[in-house]
């Protein structure tokens, strides 16, 4: 009730949420606690939001012992109840005031009748003042009448009988008039030279006698009826009751004016709003149609549209939620619910709506269901961009950082194996097993630089080339992992124009969908079909493209479609294919159907995925025709390209006679995983090059103050526990600036170059390493210092001579 959990309570003073001015209560209650007495009390009670709460208080004390303990008080909210009772006493008062007017018209009904006939339907002010006026003057007698209203400092006059050369206008602060207008007092003047107030109306002439009342509007004066009179002791009591009850009614007419006139006000202002409000305000009844009043604001939806639940103008999916929402609306009258579809509209596109179904069907003045619609098409794309982005950015740093870890890995399986094929007999058993290893470990690493290029830290090789040609070239290669009850069968459209692709990604691509398809049909039997094809899109195509997919711009495109006749996907699952992680098969990883979203997206292309329960599933793929070059990539090309993506070239087991002159020099390697420090120890140390090690750059700092003038070469790893790259570089370079330092990663040579910016270094060493390549690059590196060395000594020892 007071908005604290109860543990929190238990930790506060009763004192600190009472209100200060009632607190005497609680101690009062606490005083009768020691006398054993059970207190009842009102208190008000500060909520934990800071507003008060009238409670109502019952303490009875703990005893224990014959002794008082505490108390136990049981609070009751008394807020609603005091509500009702000023609602209620209001009530009552408002009712009595009526009751107690309705007496005093028929009191004066006779008396007033013309002028109640004339006011009663009349809602102009201005014609009220004149009627007023005119019924003193032409029904009671009245030689001099005049009505003026307040309009801040000012009397205006607004309509008068009698007089001549009058005054338009008054100050509040002077005359008879002014006063009754500040004071809202009755002014009965018999003899005007005795009132020190009077001021004569007349220019030319002084009245002797006068009557003035006041005009109210909701307890505010807003102006008066005076009489007067050119003798002494004119009026009477009586006159001065006439007027005071003809002032009653006229302030009633004027009260009704102004509630009429706040009406059209409000009226027109609410129409302003609502016409110039970007949502669209319907009403339908509790069948769903619509009223035709539905035309308070500019509709979006379908104007041929008779009903809510119209099939032809809701999405197919979206129409039970709608009947749902409704339905559960009708059973609580006044209630409110949200909801967001999508609708189609007349030229065959599909908008995002945003609804709010009130129920007012038991509101008189309404009657029917009342729909607030607003267009948020553009902010479902954003929001849907935004997920698709950040669902892209979560699945990059994965990739991009098991890319990392397992090119450390495959630095030491690729290195140890190259060493064990170089120090084996070229005859040796062992030398076919160790070259398949290898095979293994390039396939490896190339799908790291795979992974790499999904999480954006790789570079894309795009060419023109026609996807005929590569699929038809790796259908052998497709096909080699699905099992013999699954056929993969193609249906490709000739001629078919060329797309610029990367040819690796492109495999990669075709790959995931061949598995996706396979584990779709699992251990029956099945087929997997490629088709290719070309495609227009329309704007209005792109634009009412389906919501699990990539909507690509408008434009021509060849068409790629896996299909196959497995299980298929609900409408759930293809919601989740394409974020990182999620798969419906025990052992996969979840990356495969993500992994085609970001290469679609990298093309600039489009991606739709049909699929039902049972009845198998369609992939259609979207890549922009290449009009720029209508000459795709040669048949040798792609080959070679293929080849190269299944397995870079396998190195050739080098012969004593094919070892090169090393010069020597101490090597020092900073890595942070001790398998590549001793591959790269192990591979340098067969090369009689001397290695020391260091497993963080501190540690390296450190071997390098003590061996510095050993030191010729400093291999460096990028992504490092500790320094920074580029801290550690500074220090290492404070120390020995000459001394050539080379960066090493398993991430690309263009992330390296992000991350040291114009930091100077010798160069770049990608993991996985070729073993050869490795060994030329250190020693070009050890030949270019030791020249530097030279002659930088050559030029000190002139300098001596």
């Amino acid at each position: 009730m007071l908005g604290y959990e109860t543990h929190e309570l238990l930790q506060l003073s009763p004192f600190k949420i009472a209100v200060p001015g009632d607190a005497h209560l609680l101690e009062e209650s606490y005083t009768a606690k020691q006398d054993r007495e059970t207190t009842t009390y009102e208190v008000r009670l500060q909520h934990r939001n800071g507003r008060f709460i009238h409670a109502f208080v019952t303490s009875v004390p703990r005893i224990q012992n014959n002794q008082v303990i505490g108390s136990i008080s049981v609070i009751t909210d008394l807020t609603e109840r005091n509500k009702a009772e000023q609602k209620l006493l209001h009530s009552e008062q408002k009712h009595k005031q009526l009751f107690v007017s309705a007496q005093r018209q028929t009191q004066e009904l006779a008396l007033l009748a013309r002028l109640n006939a004339s006011l009663a339907r009349e809602l102009d002010l201005s014609i009220i003042y004149v009627t007023v006026v005119d019924a003193l003057a032409d029904t009671f007698g009245y030689d001099l009448v005049s009505l003026y209203t307040r309009q801040g400092d000012k009397l205006i006059l607004q309509h008068q009988r009698g007089f001549t050369n009058v005054h338009p206008s008054l100050s509040i602060n002077f005359g008879v008039i002014g006063r009754v207008i500040r004071t809202g007092e009755s002014a009965f003047v018999t003899d005007t030279q005795l009132d020190n107030d009077y001021i004569s109306l007349l220019q030319d002439d002084v009245n002797h006698s006068e009557l003035c009342v006041p005009l109210f509007y909701e307890s505010n004066i807003v102006g008066a009826i005076n009489i007067e009179s050119a003798h002494v002791n004119a009026f009477s009591e009586e006159d001065l009751h006439l007027l005071t009850m003809l002032s009653e009614h006229v302030s009633i007419a004027i009260e009704r004016a102004y509630l009429h006139n706040k009406v059209i006000y409000n009226e027109k202002r609410f129409r302003a709003l609502v016409e110039h409000n970007p949502a669209t305000i319907t009403l339908v009844d509790k069948l769903g149609n619509f009223q035709p009043i539905n035309t308070i604001t500019p509709s979006f939806h379908n104007q041929n549209q008779k009903n809510l639940f119209d099939p032809d103008s809701i999405h197919p999916n979206d129409i039970e939620k709608v009947k749902t929402t409704f339905q559960s609306l009708l059973k609580s009258p006044g209630s409110s619910q949200n909801i967001i579809y999508r609708i189609l509209t007349e030229n065959g596109g599909i908008q995002w709506v945003e609804k709010t179904f009130t129920n007012l069907l038991n509101e008189p003045a309404v009657q029917a269901v009342v729909i607030n619609s607003r267009d948020i098409t553009e902010r479902k794309q954003a929001e849907e961009a935004l997920q698709q982005a950040q669902k892209l950015e979560s699945l990059g740093i994965l990739a991009g950082g098991i890319a990392h870890d397992f090119n450390n890995l495959l630095v030491a399986m690729m290195g140890q194996i190259s060493l064990a094929q170089l120090k084996g007999k070229k005859d040796s058993m062992a030398q076919p097993h160790l070259q398949k290893a290898y095979t293994a470990t390039e396939r490896a690493s190339a799908l790291t630089r795979q992974l790499l290029a999904y999480s954006g830290k790789g570079q894309f090789q795009i060419e023109s080339i026609d996807l005929n040609q590569l699929i038809t070239d790796n259908l052998h290669l497709f096909s080699v992992g699905l099992p013999k009850t699954i056929q993969l069968s193609s249906d490709l459209h000739e001629p078919l124009p060329p797309v610029r692709v990367d040819i690796g990604q492109m495999q990669q691509v075709i790959m995931n969908l061949i598995i996706n398809g396979k584990e779709a049909i699992g251990n029956e039997s099945g087929i997997v079909n490629i088709t290719t094809g070309v495609s227009h899109i329309t704007p209005s195509i792109s634009q009412s493209w389906p919501a699990f997919g990539i909507a690509p711009p408008a434009g021509d495109y060849v068409m790629l479609t896996v299909t196959d006749n497995g299980t298929g996907m609900d409408e759930e699952t293809l919601s989740k294919i394409g974020d990182p992680f999620f798969t419906t098969k025990f052992t996969g990883r979840g990356l495969g159907l993500a992994a085609v979203q970001g290469i679609v997206r990298g093309h600039n292309g489009g991606l739709t995925v049909h699929s039902t329960p049972n009845h198998g599933s369609r992939f259609d793929l979207l890549f922009p025709i290449d009009t720029a070059s209508m000459m795709p990539t040669n048949e040798k090309i792609i080959k070679e390209k293929s080849a190269a993506y299944m397995a870079e070239p396998i190195p050739i087991r080098q012969s004593n006679d094919d070892k090169m002159a090393l010069v020597k020099g101490m090597i020092l390697v900073v890595d942070d995983e001790a398998p590549v420090r001793d591959t790269l120890n192990d591979i340098l140390s067969s090369e009689s090059l001397e290695v020391l090690t260091a497993v963080n750059s501190q540690d390296g700092i450190q071997q390098l103050q003590q061996q510095q003038n050993r030191i010729k070469l400093i291999i460096l790893d990028l992504s490092m526990p500790g320094l920074s790259i580029k801290e550690a570089i500074t220090q290492f370079r404070q120390i020995t600036p000459n001394i050539p330092l080379m960066i090493s990663s398993g991430y690309s040579e263009s992330e390296a170059n992000q991350q040291l910016g114009d930091l100077d270094v010798a160069g770049f060493l990608q993991k996985p390493y070729n073993v050869k390549k490795l060994i030329t690059i250190v020693n070009k590196q050890l030949a270019e210092n030791r020249e530097k060395t030279d002659e930088n000594t050559f030029i000190y020892k002139q300098e001596i001579s």
